[in-house]
């Protein structure tokens, strides 16, 4: 295959004058591609599948994003655009090289025999009064009753009260503690990511830019976690599959995903395992764990890990709520989670 195909999904669109709009663009050749074919999928959709050559590609980040999605916004002239499919050959995986260590690394690293592994998200890490001794008290219930790893907010920054040279060392000195590393400098955010004795560290690569997520993940020492930012076109104009594919193809060790059925970030059940499988479906660079996060309770925990389970996947389950908010403390709530989690794999097993 020497050519990269982007499928594109336009509603409500002016079947004529977009058909117009694509032979003028091939006649012109002001779009670098070999072939557009365009095809009616339903009364109001048409599908357009755009072919790139991989020779007008110069294997960067920065220039892969902007031949692939840079100058197609302007079709949503003729609908309502999105990018529906992504289908790239072998080579390209090997341009980008995907995540430094992956879903398996990332499950050994924290001791999870067998997933998912179970997070606790520390709410709230905002606390502009909290103390470092807070902070490690938040860590230590959901540890000790079981849990793999607690994480920071994603929203956590570098405060006068909790320095984020403070939540650094205590990640040296923790390696169950996930910090959230908000940094605008380059240089400084390598030297953290050189620091190995830190188990994880998260950051939200669409924020931060995918160009930059391939940079930290070449040189990194230690997993990179991201967190699912659907700001602006990412979350009106990309599926699900491409939006998870990116983000494990530019490095992320692990990322945030949404549980289908809640009100966070609108996702289907099915649109949630179309997240999970762009993740972790056999390509040519490592998994990326798929970390369910949004709207779990005792309730659905079985239901959320059964198809996971059925599939054979690496996945976690993310829990802040649950755990935090509960009548019960959190070292009570995580040692129920964690018996919970006991029952649904002897009930699977069984079978």
């Amino acid at each position: 295959m020497d050519h990269i195909e982007l499928t594109i999904i336009t509603e409500q669109a002016d079947e004529k004058a977009l058909h117009k709009f694509v032979d003028d663009l091939q006649r012109l050749q002001d779009l670098p591609s070999a072939k557009i074919d365009v095809v009616r999928r339903s009364p109001t959709a048409l599908e357009l599948l755009i072919r790139y050559p991989l020779r007008i590609f110069d294997k960067s980040v920065g220039q892969f994003m902007a031949v692939l999605f840079g100058e197609i916004p302007f079709m949503r002239a003729f609908g309502q655009a999105r990018f529906e499919d992504l289908v790239l050959p072998e080579e390209v995986y090997g341009w980008f090289g995907g995540p430094a260590f992956g879903a398996e690394k990332v499950l050994e690293q924290f001791g999870a025999a067998r997933a998912p592994l179970l997070v606790a998200i520390l709410k709230p890490s905002l606390d502009l009064d909290g103390t470092l001794a807070d902070l490690e008290r938040r860590i230590a219930g959901p540890i000790c009753g079981g849990f793999h790893v607690a994480k920071d907010d994603e929203m956590q920054g570098d405060f006068a009260n909790l320095r984020i040279e403070t939540r650094l060392a205590l990640a040296e000195k923790n390696s169950h503690y996930v910090p959230a590393v908000n940094l605008d400098d380059a240089v400084a955010f390598r030297e953290v990511l050189q620091r190995s004795d830190i188990g994880m560290v998260m950051t939200n690569p669409t924020i931060l830019g995918f160009p930059m997520l391939h940079q930290l993940s070449r040189s990194t020492k230690v997993p990179l976690l991201g967190h699912l930012s659907m700001q602006g076109i990412y979350a009106t104009c990309f599926s699900h599959r491409i939006f998870a594919l990116l983000h494990r193809l530019f490095g992320c060790d692990a990322l945030i995903t949404p549980i289908g059925n809640t009100h966070y970030y609108r996702a289907t059940r099915e649109e949630e395992m179309e997240i999970a499988t762009a993740l972790t479906s056999q390509l040519p660079i490592a998994k990326t764990l798929p970390m369910l996060t949004g709207g779990g309770s005792m309730e659905n925990l079985a239901a959320l890990m059964k198809p996971y389970e059925t599939a054979k996947l690496p996945y976690g389950i993310v829990l802040g709520g649950l755990i935090f908010n509960s009548q019960s403390g959190p070292r009570e709530m995580a040692e129920a989670v964690v018996a919970k989690v006991a029952s649904v794999h002897a009930e699977l097993d069984a079978r």
